[in-house]
């Protein structure tokens, strides 16, 4: 409930792993690590701190802080060019994100050539949540047309050189320009029923968001006139308002639906 408890962490000195012991904070994971207000008794190894919500706890320290979190990255094709934006939680020692793209036509499978096509900097470090944005004004080199896939990723780069990859995100283009997409049953409890109308064939990304941009479920799905229903078990996700999201990257066609999950 809400009621106010003390959580007490007790840790052996060989555990601090580089931590300063006066320095010790507790985290709590709220979508990303947010720091508690913190009681530390060193001589003691232990920490305490107050919360009135259960999540996961960890501790850390502002000398040896936890490492960047990308809370979100997507990718949204408006027939034109393709938008890229993301959000960190946190970030220690982030020079810039380096934006790759690899390009695809059907049918697919084959290996992924990545090219570097911008940079944006980095917030250095930063325990806030900091949001970027790239527009990809070109996305389809040597004036390619015509149906096929884009797949997107970031490389995070620290002021050492060092850095990591991001999941992939993945954009489709296709040309159709009679389709109708619904769901039911809305408000559902185990599955639902996503319907395109379509005279032709349509690969079309689905994705089911929560109301903060974090992706519970993402496919590609081909949709034809033999196949118009495609079902989504939702027993791995919680009851709560969500987006489902149909972009077939046709003639600018999006389509978003509110989704109400039950007990």
């Amino acid at each position: 409930t809400s009621e106010e408890t003390t959580i007490r962490f007790n840790y052996f000195e060989v555990e601090l792993n580089g931590h300063v012991e006066s320095e010790l904070l507790m985290y709590h994971d709220v979508g990303y690590w947010k720091t508690m207000s913190t009681t530390t008794y060193a001589a003691n190894d232990r920490v305490t701190a107050t919360t009135n919500s259960f999540s996961k706890f960890t501790l850390g320290s502002e000398s040896s802080p936890l490492p960047i979190e990308l809370l979100l990255f997507n990718a949204f094709y408006n027939g034109k060019d393709v938008t890229l934006k993301w959000s960190t939680a946190s970030e220690i020692n982030n020079d810039y994100f380096e934006i790759q793209r690899a390009d695809e036509v059907l049918p697919f499978g084959k290996d992924l050539g990545w090219a570097v096509i911008g940079n944006v900097d980095g917030a250095g470090n930063s325990s806030t949540i900091q949001h970027y944005e790239f527009i990809d004004i070109s996305p389809f080199p040597l004036g390619r047309v015509g149906d096929g896939l884009l797949y997107y990723r970031l490389k995070q780069t620290d002021f050492d050189g060092s850095g990591s990859y991001s999941n992939i995100r993945s954009v489709y283009f296709y040309e159709d320009n009679n389709i109708n997409f619904s769901v039911y049953p809305n408000p559902s409890k185990d599955y639902i029923n996503c319907i395109l109308n379509t005279n032709t064939q349509s690969p079309t990304l689905i994705k089911i968001e929560t109301t903060l941009g974090q992706i519970l479920y993402e496919e590609i799905i081909q949709f034809n006139e033999n196949k118009k229903i495609h079902q989504i078990n939702l027993g791995h996700i919680n009851p709560g308002l969500y987006f489902i999201t149909a972009n077939s990257y046709t003639n600018n066609f999006k389509k978003i639906i509110k989704l109400v999950i039950v007990d």
